[in-house]
C-alpha cells in the first residue's frame, strides 16, 4: 500500500506517458488516488440514446443495473467519483433526473490492469475492457472486449461477443470557452453493432462542482 498523501491518482498508472499531458480540469475529474476515500462529483446533463432494441430489453436493463433503462434528452445527472481504502478501484455513481420518475441510480467500477487498460465492471460481473489515452487533446476510451468476472476471475469473452453485444468507444475532451472554460468536460460515448446498429449513446457536458481528497 502507498503513502496516501503521497500517491499518484489510480489514472496516473493507467495513462501512463499520456498522464503529463492532461489539461488541469481532467486531471481533476481523474483525482481520485487509491486506497483512500477520495472523492469527485461533477454535474451536468446528458441526451442518451437507446435504439428500439434496447427499448425493448430497458427493462431488464434496469434489473441488472447494466447502463440506463431509458433514454431522453437534456437529463440531469449527478457523478460521483469514488475510491476506498482496500483497493485502486475507480467507482463510478451516476444520478440520472428522469422527467417524471423517481431518480435512476447506476454503479460500475474501473480496475486498472496495466498501462492504458482497465476493466469496467456492471451489473452482475460482466466487465469492459477498454484501451484508455490521451490523443488529439481528448480522451479516447478504444474498445477492446468484454470479460465476465466470476469467482475472482477475469474470463475474457469471444470476439464474437462484440458482435452480439456491440463494441463501445467513447471520448472527453475539456470545455474551452464560454463561461465554463476550464470547469468540466465534454463527453460522449456510443455503443454499436455489425448486427444492430447503433444500441445505445450519450453526449453532453460536466462541471466539476466538488473535490475532496481524504486519506
Amino acid at each position: 500500500m502507498t503513502d496516501n498523501m503521497t500517491a499518484e491518482p489510480i489514472f496516473a498508472a493507467i495513462f501512463a506517458e499520456s498522464w503529463a499531458s492532461l489539461p488541469p480540469i481532467l486531471k481533476t475529474h481523474y483525482a481520485n488516488r487509491p486506497f483512500c476515500r477520495d472523492q469527485v462529483r461533477v454535474s451536468g446533463e446528458l441526451d442518451i440514446y437507446l435504439s428500439p432494441l434496447m427499448r425493448l430489453i430497458s427493462p431488464l436493463l434496469g434489473l441488472l443495473g447494466m447502463l440506463t433503462p431509458m433514454g431522453g434528452q437534456g437529463v440531469p445527472v449527478e457523478v460521483t467519483f469514488r475510491s476506498y481504502p482496500e483497493s485502486t478501484d475507480f467507482h463510478f455513481e451516476r444520478l440520472f433526473y428522469f422527467k417524471g420518475r423517481k431518480p435512476v441510480r447506476f454503479f460500475s467500477k474501473m480496475r486498472p490492469i496495466g498501462p492504458h487498460q482497465v476493466l469496467e465492471y456492471m451489473g452482475p460481473g460482466l466487465a469492459w475492457h477498454a484501451h484508455y489515452d490521451f490523443v488529439e487533446h481528448q480522451v479516447v476510451m478504444r474498445h477492446l472486449g468484454f470479460a465476465w468476472h466470476i469467482f475472482g476471475k477475469n474470463i475474457y469473452l469471444p470476439r464474437f461477443f462484440n458482435t452480439l453485444i456491440g463494441e463501445g468507444h467513447a471520448c472527453e475532451s475539456p470545455i474551452s470557452e464560454g463561461v465554463n472554460a476550464g470547469k468540466g468536460f465534454d463527453m460522449s460515448m456510443e455503443l454499436t453493432s455489425p448486427l444492430w446498429g447503433k444500441l445505445y449513446g450519450y453526449r453532453g457536458r460536466f462541471i466539476v462542482t466538488d473535490v475532496a481528497l481524504n486519506d
